[in-house]
Order: C-alpha cells, then structure tokens, then sequence
C-alpha cells in the first residue's frame, strides 16, 4: 500500500474548493472579490481547498483565508511544485 506523501490535519467543519485562474493578471476587481471570498471563509470557519498556487486569484484567497486566521489545503500534483509559485503560509 502506498502512503501519502504529507498527512493531512483533521478538520471537522465544511470545506469549500476553489477552482481559478493562478495568472497574476487578473484585473484587480477579481483579485479583491478572491480575497474577500477567502476572508468570507475563514469568517465562517470553513476549510479552503484549492489549488496550492501563491499567485493570480488562487494566490489571493488563500493568503486572505490564511491572514484572518482561516484552515487553508492546498493540493498540487508534485511535478508542478518545481513549475509553480507555491503558497507558503
């Protein structure tokens, strides 16, 4: 049997995946409705899962989620981690 290459920390509340862009231009009105989004969950208590990019609209939810104290996943297949931006709380 093959094991995870990380472990995941146990998280009781809902979850909520994002899926967007990860360009970094993406006009700044989208940028601030991702943030908003991020900070809405983190409000809320709600886990966000999402991509693992550090840039574009993924890179701006998760760093709002993470800032006002939110549980943020991100999941990223392992040949990207060299290609990426990665978010790194």
């Amino acid at each position: 049997m093959t094991q995870p290459a990380f472990a995941v920390a146990p998280f009781e509340g809902r979850s909520v995946c994002l899926f967007c862009g990860s360009s970094d231009r993406a006009r700044p009105v989208y940028a601030e409705a991702a943030a908003a989004f991020g900070e809405g969950l983190a409000a809320r208590g709600w886990r966000l899962v999402y991509g693992g990019g550090g840039v574009g609209l993924m890179g701006a939810a998760a760093r709002a989620a993470h800032e006002a104290g939110g549980d943020v996943l991100g999941i990223i297949p392992e040949f990207l981690c060299t290609r990426e931006a990665i978010y790194d709380a």
